[in-house]
């Protein structure tokens, strides 16, 4: 499971997600690098624009990958 929050407006909802995540050993993409360009949402709508939208699949297909490298590196002893 992957949490992405994009919280900008309560500092607060990201850190009990990061909790949440945490406690239930969960993997946990924090996003909101996406939040201070204002070309990743659409105007005065709250939702991704073409831009955002395809910045967060970035991100959430580098974390994968990431994750993916990492269960297939052999375990070290």
């Amino acid at each position: 499971l992957l949490v992405v929050p994009i919280t900008y407006q309560s500092p607060h909802h990201a850190r009990l997600m990061r909790a949440i995540a945490r406690d239930l050993d969960l993997p946990f993409l924090d996003a909101a690098g996406l939040v201070p360009d204002p070309a990743n949402w659409l105007p005065r709508d709250g939702h991704f624009s073409p831009t955002g939208a395809q910045r967060m699949a970035e991100m959430v297909a580098a974390h994968l990958r990431g994750a993916a490298t990492a269960a297939a590196a052999p375990a070290s002893r």
